[in-house]
């Protein structure tokens, strides 16, 4: 068995996660109102906002798991975390930004 970390497929997983979950997310804030909207009568009602973000985030999560999960000849288990714990990592680097 193949007990290699797979980093690039992790690293890369991790990204394009991110751009996915943006994809994904970003057009139901466009449709639904923005929750950051410095305008409070534009926000509408932001629910399916927030609940979009939490179902993209576990479906693509999965998805993404298991791709770089696929390739791994063992600990899978592990390489699905380390994509989450990247993903993370990456998230709060860019949400901690100046805008």
């Amino acid at each position: 068995m193949d007990r290699r970390i797979r980093w690039g497929r992790i690293v890369l997983a991790a990204v394009l996660l991110e751009v996915a979950i943006t994809a994904v997310v970003l057009p139901f804030g466009m449709m639904y109102g923005n929750p950051l909207s410095a305008d409070p009568g534009a926000r509408g009602n932001t629910t399916p906002y927030f609940v979009s973000a939490a179902v993209g985030c576990a479906v693509l999560g999965f998805f993404f798991g298991r791709w770089v999960a696929s390739k791994a000849g063992s600990r899978f288990a592990l390489h699905g975390l380390l994509l989450g714990l990247t993903a993370m990592a990456l998230y709060i680097g860019l949400g901690s930004l100046a805008p």
